[in-house]
Order: structure tokens, then C-alpha cells, then sequence
């Protein structure tokens, strides 16, 4: 029910957003930041290499079977790898979006190195999104991403706007960025709390 509940509200937050940026932006503007933006919906979603749905297996069964070693192993080990790989792949699409900059719309590269920018923790909040499912904590694994992250957004567009600064795609991906890396990290010290009531000290394992 919880669930239910956060991605209703959180898809009237978005839509909201949505309608608000466009407004602010113009067609043309808005046409760019979504193009950026859904790069990083795209990656982001395959970059991570299913781990977070690997979390809601192994952490359960670790957890039962009380072989904290490999627990304290997988959910370290996880997280550093998932976000490892979105920043090597962050980088080389910044590196991409340099060599290729001649064949890209000149208003698109901006907001794509911004897009790059903002991979990493991005795909390190749907590898948190399945550790917090692991431990129950819903509120956790939705609300940062669902809510938070857009919240912050338009936040930081209604600023930009109110005080004249230009609210162009650049500035919404360089918001987008900034929410990101917010949220995430937010959801990282809420998470991180959760794991130290529930995971004692200890060695770890790494079942590779």
C-alpha cells in the first residue's frame, strides 16, 4: 500500500515537473532536456547489471541462513561496484559526447555532459532501491527517487526562474544533476542507518 501510494504521488510530482519545465523552457529547451534526461533513464537502468534485483535475493537468503560474512560482503561490495561501473560509463560518455560533438546538435551537448554527471548516482539510487526492499524499508527505496529527486528539481528550476537566471536544457540537466546526487545521497544515510541497527560489525566474504 505504501508502494502504491508513493508512485501515485510520485507521478504527480513528475507531471507537475514536467509541466512546469515546459512552461518555463519553451518547446524547443524542453525538447533537449528530455532527450538528455531519458539517456540517462536508459543507462542508467542497464548499467547497474541487475544487482539490485540480485539484492533481493541474496540478502534474504544471507540473512537466514546467517552467514553475515557474505551479507556484509554483498552489501558493501554492491554498492561500490554499481557505482564504479556508472562512473567508468559516465566517463566514457562524456569522452563520447566529445569525440561525437560535431555530429550532435550543438544545444544538446551541455545537457548531455550534465546527463553524464548525474549517471553515477543515479544508477547507485536503484542499486539502494533494492537494498531497502531487501530490509522492508519502502519509504527508503521509493520516496528519495520517486519524490525527493523530482521535488528538488523543480526547486532548484523555480529559483533559477524567480531570480531571471536563463532556464535553458543546460540549467534543468544541471538541476537534475544536483537532485540527483541529493537524493541519493540522502537515501545512502537513511539506508546506511537501517544496515548498521541490522548487520553487526564483522569479516566479510565476497562470493564473487
Amino acid at each position: 500500500g505504501a508502494a502504491f501510494l508513493i508512485r501515485v504521488a510520485g507521478a504527480a510530482v513528475v507531471f507537475l515537473t514536467q509541466v512546469l519545465l515546459a512552461r518555463w523552457m519553451g518547446g524547443f529547451e524542453f525538447g533537449t532536456y528530455v532527450y538528455a534526461w531519458t539517456w540517462v533513464l536508459l543507462v542508467g537502468d542497464i548499467i547497474h547489471l541487475g544487482l539490485p534485483l540480485t539484492a533481493q535475493r541474496y540478502i534474504p537468503e544471507y540473512t537466514e541462513r546467517k552467514q553475515l560474512d557474505r551479507l556484509r560482503g554483498f552489501l558493501l561490495a554492491s554498492r561500490w561496484l554499481v557505482f564504479a561501473i556508472g562512473t567508468t560509463v559516465a566517463v566514457a560518455g562524456a569522452a563520447a559526447v566529445h569525440g561525437l560533438s560535431r555530429y550532435l546538435d550543438s544545444h544538446a551537448i551541455v545537457p548531455l555532459y550534465f546527463a553524464c554527471v548525474a549517471l553515477p548516482f543515479y544508477t547507485m539510487s536503484n542499486m539502494l532501491d533494492g537494498v531497502a526492499r531487501s530490509y522492508d524499508a519502502i519509504n527508503i527505496a521509493l520516496l528519495p527517487q520517486f519524490v525527493l529527486r523530482p521535488v528538488v528539481l523543480i526547486g532548484v528550476m523555480a529559483a533559477a526562474h524567480l531570480s531571471g537566471f536563463m532556464t535553458n536544457a543546460a540549467t534543468a540537466m544541471l538541476a537534475f544533476a544536483f537532485a540527483t546526487w541529493a537524493s541519493t545521497l540522502f537515501q545512502l544515510f537513511m539506508l546506511s542507518r537501517i544496515i548498521g541497527r541490522s548487520v553487526p560489525r564483522g569479516p566479510r566474504t565476497y562470493d564473487m
